[in-house]
């Protein structure tokens, strides 16, 4: 599946899903951590708000890597194996680097303690089908990604 859409800054975005990586070189990664229950991790930033735990894919790691390494910093959290869900690019403008994020989903294996040091201040499982539009929810959030990679795993089950 192929979506296109704006985000809200209204830079294009192009999303992928349920489809092989098309661009390598990836930045960033995004993990949708799923419970036993059906319910998805989500991570809480101290300025943003409730959001998908993710980051920074660090020199000379990989991005499946970088995910496991991301959820455990942000959440404690550990999963089982992680299967590639998606893909996006998000263009800023003219000049800009494109910003290309792997989205990856695990079903959550082990829940240890939030590690002290990071930008987060808790985690919480809440449903795939939340609203993530309201002003709680990190802006990260607040575009379409969320809603569309959780109506496909939504369809999956």
């Amino acid at each position: 599946m192929e979506y296109y859409f704006y985000d809200r800054k209204g830079h294009p975005v192009y999303l992928t899903i349920g489809q092989q990586p098309i661009i390598h070189n990836v930045g960033h990664v995004l993990v949708f951590a799923i419970t036993e229950d059906g319910g998805i991790i989500l991570t809480k930033h101290k300025k943003r708000g409730w959001e998908v735990p993710g980051g920074k894919v660090e020199p000379g790691e990989s991005p499946l890597d970088a995910a496991h390494r991301e959820l455990m910093e942000e959440t404690g959290v550990k999963v089982g194996e992680l299967s590639f869900l998606g893909q996006y690019v998000i263009h800023q403008g003219k000049g800009e680097p494109r910003i290309i994020k792997n989205v990856y989903q695990g079903y959550v294996r082990e829940k240890g303690e939030l590690p002290m040091g990071f930008e987060t201040e808790c985690c919480g499982e809440f449903s795939l089908g939340i609203q993530s539009f309201s002003k709680a929810f990190s802006p990260f959030m607040q575009d379409h990604v969320f809603p569309l990679c959780a109506k496909y795993l939504q369809l999956k089950k």
